[in-house]
């Protein structure tokens, strides 16, 4: 038996070979008889799967913990771990998969309407759900094909400041009271904030986790690191974004986060709550998000193509960019109008010649 005692812990470990392949695995046992046995029913499974093709059994709870293993971005596995606790007061997530009806998927997200439930959080649950599912080697584990439920693919809206709206939040930060602008050495923290997301089209979070290493002043550069897409890009500084980092730089309340917690022991929280808030009270209906849309808005607008903004944006995508595409700027209609112009000419003046 390849069994073996941990001097330490006393505790097992299983450790053979078979067909050239080492298999190690803790025991988390001290009893030698039950170490020995879970050996042999490992051994037998790992040998029905070669030679006879059966597949082991997996239980949803497991799916989602190995995609919680997978190298997710902090946001992700944030949304997965709320998932999977939403939907575990809907459906029992300790059944193995070869035995979850698919019915229940649907039944959930029914249910989930009903209770009045955003349909975008609902179709982010989905498509976590998907994804765990379709990570899973099925040619390990007996999970059957499943009927995912389908939205009708929609138009997505997107919320973006007007220069009024931009005006007012900007004149509120700068005016309002001490509780959404700060006192003393927070005085300035969230029009700071607001200012480089306005104009750098970074998410929040590459914000909020901004690092002195990463900022250029002599250069007028930020090299900002896009998380979701595991990827680095460098910005040019606006003016006003250069005044701001200058004067965060001469009183540094940390020497390695730009912004920080309010301990000043770490980078800004990712929770956009407060923010939020503040935009509220400014009179501004949307998230802080959109202070991203805003940026790419601007640049389209002005005449810059959908790759240039992708390129600002950080996306790995232009599907991702098109969202935008509504907003480009367009010598189509431009050339329209001068071939309708002229063939209106043309015809004015067939008619003053036939008179």
């Amino acid at each position: 038996m390849a069994v073996y005692r941990n001097r330490d812990t006393n505790v097992y470990r299983i450790q053979f070979r078979l067909n050239n392949r080492t298999y190690v695995r803790s025991a988390k046992t001290t009893d030698k008889r039950i170490a020995e046995r879970m050996e042999a029913e490992w051994k037998a499974k790992i040998h029905a799967r070669q030679y006879l093709g059966v597949r082991e059994d997996i239980t949803l709870r497991e799916i989602f913990e190995n995609y919680l293993r997978l190298p997710l971005a902090p946001a992700t596995l944030k949304h997965v771990r709320v998932f999977v606790n939403v939907l575990g007061r809907y459906v029992n997530i300790d059944v193995n998969a070869s035995e979850f009806d698919s019915r229940e998927l649907h039944r959930f997200l029914e249910t989930r309407l009903r209770e009045g439930k955003k349909e975008s959080s609902i179709r982010q649950h989905i498509r976590i759900f998907s994804a765990s599912w379709r990570r899973t080697d099925a040619t390990i584990y007996n999970i059957p094909e499943l009927s995912i439920p389908r939205f009708s693919v929609q138009n997505q809206r997107t919320d973006y400041l007007s220069e009024t709206d931009e005006e007012r939040l900007l004149t509120y930060l700068q005016s309002c009271t001490p509780h959404a602008a700060g006192t003393g050495a927070w005085q300035h923290e969230i029009q700071d904030v607001v200012v480089l997301l306005l104009d750098t089209g970074a998410r929040y979070n590459e914000i909020a986790k901004l690092e002195w290493k990463a900022v250029d002043l002599g250069r007028k550069t930020i090299e900002l690191w896009r998380g979701k897409t595991k990827s680095a890009s460098y910005v040019y500084m606006t003016d006003r974004a250069h005044r701001i980092l200058q004067r965060r730089a001469q009183n540094k309340h940390h020497e390695q986060w730009v912004f920080t917690n309010w301990n000043r022991t770490g980078h800004r929280t990712d929770n956009t709550t407060y923010l939020n808030r503040t935009m509220r009270a400014a009179g501004i209906t949307y998230s802080v998000h959109a202070l991203r849309h805003t940026f790419a808005t601007k640049m389209l607008k002005a005449g810059m193509t959908l790759n240039d903004v992708r390129l600002l944006l950080g996306h790995s995508s232009i599907q991702t960019t098109l969202r935008y595409g509504h907003l480009e700027a367009s010598d189509a209609s431009p050339k329209a109008v001068a071939i309708l112009n002229a063939q209106n000419i043309d015809r004015n003046r067939a008619r003053m010649k036939a008179v």
